[in-house]
């Protein structure tokens, strides 16, 4: 009796130890298992999210490459650039894409039609230095920008020149080395163009708040441009308020007349004069632009594409310039 006893005992620990075993085993299966799934969710996010970051890329890098077109084809019918042309009107709606759930917008800005800061110094066969200089302290004053009084717009103009010129004399509110070595961290004076708009914040008097706005103030970013074609603005594309920098007797009520004109299709043929601001109705016989300050032709214009898909988004901008019978060329390009 003891000895089947015994024996028993010895099946029944073999059978737990078994079962255990067994519970290990699936409790091991069942954490990779899971581990599997986990992956392979991740996995298939990854793989989903990499494949609309794609679609999105291609859709913008396609919206850049419509831009360049149609600025190249504007440029083969004429040599004037207006509001009214094709690529100036290609914000208005969505461009059609393959895929219904993909959105793509186009918009074309032209950088000649905003102020050149890069001319405000003077250069070979460029507009005059000095009325540049005017224009820009009249649109620093114009109660737009998030700016502190006169004398931050003064001080900005004249160290905005000090940046520019290739010497190391201050203007009167101006900076050069001296002054930027003395800031932590110190740096030197650019003395030489400016490559993008950013660079700005390295001058004497600019702010962040000034170049890229607040919730109350636009920014100037939107109204300046390192790119222009010898310091001379489109009258035909420039933005209300950098008109009404050209001359401190031209109010919102002239500008306003010039929009409307320049926008009617009806007087496309008159715009490749750069005078034609004189035929519009009501225009004060008292105001004239510098012939050597306007144009109405340009070469550098910034592209932006921007593209959705469901819940995501990109944008791509390119600086662009357009010679008159060449192909457009992508001086920048970011992507965001």
């Amino acid at each position: 009796m003891g000895g089947r006893v015994s024996g028993s005992r010895s099946s029944t620990r073999q059978r737990g130890m078994a079962l255990l075993l067994v519970i290990s085993v699936i409790s091991l299966l069942t954490v990779i298992i899971v581990q599997f799934n986990q992956s392979s969710s991740q996995a298939l996010v990854t793989a989903v999210q990499h494949q609309e970051r794609e679609l999105l890329e291609a859709a913008v890098q396609s919206g850049v490459d419509i831009g360049c077109a149609l600025l190249q084809a504007d440029r083969q019918g004429g040599q004037t650039d207006a509001l009214v042309e094709p690529w100036a009107r290609v914000g208005a709606e969505p461009l059609p894409i393959l895929s219904g759930e993909t959105e793509l917008r186009l918009r074309i800005v032209d950088l000649a039609g905003l102020l050149p800061i890069n001319n405000l110094v003077a250069t070979t066969g460029g507009a005059n230095p000095e009325r540049l200089r005017e224009a820009l302290l009249r649109l620093l004053l114009s109660g737009r920008f998030a700016l502190r009084d006169e004398v931050q717009a003064q001080e900005i103009v004249d160290s905005l020149v000090d940046w520019l010129d290739s010497d190391d004399n201050e203007l009167p509110y101006g900076a050069e080395t001296a002054y930027y070595q003395s800031l932590q961290p110190p740096y030197e004076a650019g003395n030489g163009p400016l490559l993008m708009v950013g660079q700005l914040l390295l001058v004497k008097g600019i702010t962040v708040e000034l170049l890229y706005g607040t919730d109350e103030k636009e920014p100037l970013a939107d109204y300046i441009s390192v790119n222009g074609s010898g310091g001379r603005i489109n009258i035909n594309t420039a933005p209300l308020p950098v008109l009404m920098a050209l001359d401190e007797r031209l109010g919102e009520e002239e500008a306003t007349l010039l929009d409307e004109f320049r926008r009617n299709p009806e007087h496309e043929n008159l715009l490749g004069d750069s005078s034609w601001y004189r035929a519009v109705p009501g225009w004060p016989g008292d105001i004239s632009f510098d012939a050597q300050l306007i144009s109405t032709d340009s070469r550098f214009f910034r592209v932006v594409a921007e593209a959705r898909y469901r819940d995501l988004g990109m944008t791509a901008a390119a600086v662009v310039q357009r010679e008159n019978a060449r192909a457009v060329e992508i001086i920048t390009f970011t992507l965001d």
